[in-house]
């Protein structure tokens, strides 16, 4: 669950830290007060990619930085299995700086991309309002379905 972001230089955003409580969580605002700005945040420390044109003006770096509480045990294990250390939570830290030299931090320690892109697309969904829209979409029924049976 995720407990704590804190963003700092990124788009608009000087620095901000959320913290999230158990439950459903709701972030609510008018057009123009950083609702998706956050949502980008939290994209990056679910491993996708990141580009400088989303770093402050005047900044050289941009840092988000997500803590997870209680991680289920197929996270767990893929961390492990990875050589991470986990104790039931992770830090995951994402720092892009203009000149290129991004760098991904995993409970402190460097981690490659593609590690954060399979652990973090597990601990992080985001849905749109438009998301049903992939129930008219035959190709999605199987997973749909898989999913709700847990095969």
């Amino acid at each position: 669950m995720l407990r704590e972001l804190r963003i700092k230089n990124f788009a608009v955003i000087d620095e901000v830290e959320l913290e999230l409580g158990p439950g459903l969580n709701i972030i609510t605002g008018e057009t123009g007060a950083g609702k998706s700005i956050i949502l980008n945040a939290l994209g990056l420390v679910s491993g996708e990619r990141g580009a400088s044109d989303i770093i402050r003006h005047k900044a050289e770096e941009a840092t988000v930085e997500a803590l997870f509480e209680t991680l289920p045990p197929a996270i767990d294990a893929k961390l492990s299995d990875a050589g991470f250390d986990t104790d039931g939570d992770l830090v995951i830290k994402r720092i892009l700086n203009r000149s290129g030299k991004n760098r991904i931090y995993l409970n402190g320690s460097l981690s490659p991309l593609a590690v954060l892109a399979d652990v973090g697309g597990a601990l992080v969904h985001i849905y749109g309002q438009h998301e049903h829209h992939t129930l008219l979409r035959p190709e999605t029924h199987l997973n749909l379905l898989d999913t709700f049976a847990d095969l």
